[in-house]
């Protein structure tokens, strides 16, 4: 029995709250749309509702993210409002971006933090278990597509759940939607030593054939290896031997041909997610770039200045324009809005330098994928900052204690 509880211990499979598993399921719950109904959106309101109801609510301590927040959301109603109240959609995405901020501030700070690991493990079990399922699937030549979860009734006709993948998806859309989820509890299990545990979820990523997957779990291997304090030099070694084994398994291993092949037919310099946001910035002129473009959203812009991008060579699919969140920031709020989006990560990282790894792929993450205010991410951020300063304040006490004892 103790080595069960042990066990359930070291993968952090615990005691989980309800608005800490609302937060680790919500990329996958925020696929389930009915209409105009979103479960994920349902499900935050509910936790705002829970948090609300409790005595003393302590709403987020954090002057960066107010200031980002306060200046997109008069950016947008502004914005509208010179356009005439139109068009409708954008009033939409506006008070869907600003129900998101709003709960990010209400949850932020009533977060256990050790229920929100704990929460995540358990997800990330199961996204594993159905990683592992589709994969079986398709190494045996069959077809597979994104696995609903069972409590939830059939979405309409044509939904995302009744497409087929080539590649092994589990519960979400996109391998790099699995690959990312997974992030979170690697860093973790980085920092707490866990050098087995950290190198099965870097094997789940790889499995995932995500190209952001696959540099993502390396990249935050060998920063982790390289950067942190406190941690022994044969400890360092051994992650780095880890990785580059790893590194040489991915490469000459069967189990993970497809995401090498994916990785050898990506042309960086000409794949939509890298290249283009710079090829629509260098078309917009110094002075919109300084409080971002006058309409909805890129694609309307480049619909409505089609002349402005006739040398871009932008990939447009299907009236859309792909664009990365650091380009995206820049072009929908300017170089205000982008000072003020990335101050709001270093504040974090200035509270808090042990998420140097951490903020590394972030950072990168800025460049490869479309992730703005992402509630997981912020409310981790806040969690993980908030236990870490209160640990230390506890550890003060204590060394005081001592030498007055």
């Amino acid at each position: 029995m103790n080595l069960f509880r042990r066990l359930l211990d070291y993968f952090h499979l615990g005691k989980v709250g309800f608005p800490e598993l609302v937060i680790a399921m919500y990329p996958i719950l925020i696929g389930y749309i009915y209409g105009f109904f979103y479960v994920g959106l349902l499900a935050i309101a509910l936790v705002d509702v829970y948090v609300l109801s409790k005595q003393h609510v302590k709403f987020i301590n954090n002057r960066a993210f107010y200031l980002i927040s306060g200046y997109v959301i008069l950016h947008e109603f502004v914005l509208w409002f010179i356009l005439g109240f139109e068009p409708m959609y954008m009033l939409y995405a506006t008070i869907q971006l600003s129900f998101i901020i709003v709960s990010i501030a209400i949850i932020s700070s009533s977060i256990n933090y050790e229920k929100l690991i704990n929460s995540f493990y358990w997800v990330a079990v199961f996204c594993i278990g159905g990683l592992i399922y589709q994969y079986m699937i398709i190494a045996a030549g069959g077809t597979v597509s994104p696995i609903r979860l069972p409590f939830f009734s059939p979405l309409e006709a044509g939904s995302r759940f009744d497409e087929i993948v080539i590649r092994p998806t589990s519960f979400f859309f996109e391998p790099s939607q699995f690959a990312t989820y997974l992030i979170i509890p690697l860093f973790i299990a980085l920092k707490e030593k866990k050098l087995l545990l950290s190198t099965f979820i870097t094997i789940m990523m790889f499995l995932s054939t995500s190209t952001n997957g696959i540099f993502f779990s390396l990249g935050l291997v060998f920063v982790y290896a390289i950067s942190s304090k406190g941690v022994k030099l044969w400890y360092k070694l051994l992650m780095i031997v880890v990785g580059v084994g790893l590194v040489y398994f991915l490469v000459n291993s069967e189990f993970f041909e497809q995401g090498i092949t994916k990785i050898e037919n990506t042309d960086i310099t000409e794949n939509s997610r890298t290249a283009n946001g710079i090829k629509y910035v260098k078309s917009l002129s110094p002075s919109t770039l300084i409080l971002g473009i006058n309409d909805a959203n890129a694609s309307d812009y480049y619909a409505h200045h089609t002349s402005l991008f006739s040398g871009a060579s932008l990939e447009v699919r299907d009236g859309d324009v792909y664009i990365t969140t650091f380009w995206l920031v820049l072009i929908k709020y300017g170089v205000i809005g982008l000072l003020l989006y990335l101050n709001m990560y270093y504040y974090f990282f200035k509270k808090d330098k042990s998420l140097f790894p951490y903020m590394a792929i972030i950072v990168v993450s800025l460049f490869t994928q479309s992730l703005f205010f992402d509630i997981v991410q912020i409310v981790f951020l806040v969690s993980y900052t908030r236990y870490n300063t209160n640990i230390g304040r506890i550890n003060n006490r204590m060394n005081n204690n001592k030498q007055f004892a």
